[in-house]
């Protein structure tokens, strides 16, 4: 009797493990399920700009095209709302942000007046992807040096759900556009009308309007001497609205002839230079 009961109570437990193993999952095990598994997301980790000069020098004329480099890493682009590539996503990215607005370069510090700045303009490709992407600066030999920041944005659209993702970051990075001596020196003019021997000459110069502040200082010599010395000065000056500086010097220390260059002073984002040697010519009217 004590064997049969064994037998039994052993098929009894074998039944239940049996039907414990064939029991289908509840509604509410499968919720639990998926809840404890989502669905992965596209990835989109970093945006940045490589291949930009620290410093860059404006052009003597016309325009000069400056390029850099815009990095952007996640998950690879689609390059529309279908999963081409067969990773799982779909995906592609656009150089804007929510509002549409691209790339573009904004003035931190500049020695010129806010109402005549002008700043580098930023062509953008006409489509972006994972990897490297090709962007330029055009930097016109009219643009006012200074301190500026290159802001692209990048948006990351997801269409893999049945609603779009859209995920933006901005890549940034600072330079400082400069004017060399010769840039200046080009765009720099002088002049004395009304002089006679004996009487107080009155110099104007005027040079470009980021060289406010800065001196300018006439160096002479006579006929016959050994060196140059040094005149006078005045610092050049500009209204908020000009587009060029004006140094007026007096002086009586010129005669009918000689030589003489003017110097002028550097000034932040623009070196000094000196004009040429001119000799002093009395024009008879």
């Amino acid at each position: 009797m004590r064997t049969h009961s064994r037998i039994v109570a052993a098929g009894v437990a074998a039944a239940l493990a049996l039907g414990l193993a064939a029991a289908p999952a509840t509604a509410a095990d499968q919720a639990t399920d998926s809840a404890a598994s989502p669905a992965a997301a596209a990835t989109f980790s970093k945006v940045s700009i490589s291949g930009l000069k620290k410093k860059v020098n404006l052009p003597k004329s016309g325009t000069r095209t400056v390029k850099f480099t815009v990095n952007i890493s996640g998950t690879a682009s689609d390059g529309g709302v279908t999963d081409v590539n067969g990773d799982g996503f779909a995906v592609d990215y656009k150089a804007h942000d929510a509002s549409f607005a691209g790339a573009k370069v904004v003035s931190v510090k500049s020695n010129v007046h806010k109402k005549t700045r002008t700043v580098p303009r930023v062509s953008s490709p006409v489509t972006v992807s994972t990897g490297k992407n090709s962007f330029s600066l055009a930097v016109h030999s009219y643009t006012s040096p200074g301190l500026y920041e290159v802001r692209v944005p990048i948006t990351q659209n997801d269409w893999t759900g049945t609603t779009r993702v859209s995920v933006t970051k901005v890549a940034k990075l600072r330079f400082e556009l400069l004017a060399t001596g010769a840039v200046s020196r080009a765009s720099t003019t002088y002049y004395a009308p009304s002089w006679k021997p004996g009487r107080t000459a009155t110099f104007t110069v005027t040079a470009p309007v980021y060289l406010k502040g800065a001196k300018a200082t006439i160096f002479y010599k006579k006929s016959g001497a050994k060196k140059f010395t040094k005149v006078k000065s005045a610092k050049f000056k500009a209204k908020s609205t000009a587009y060029r500086s004006t140094a007026k010097i007096k002086t009586k220390a010129l005669s009918k002839s000689g030589k003489f260059y003017i110097k002028v002073s550097a000034v932040k984002w623009a070196k000094g230079y000196k004009t040429k040697t001119d000799k002093i010519v009395v024009r008879k009217r």
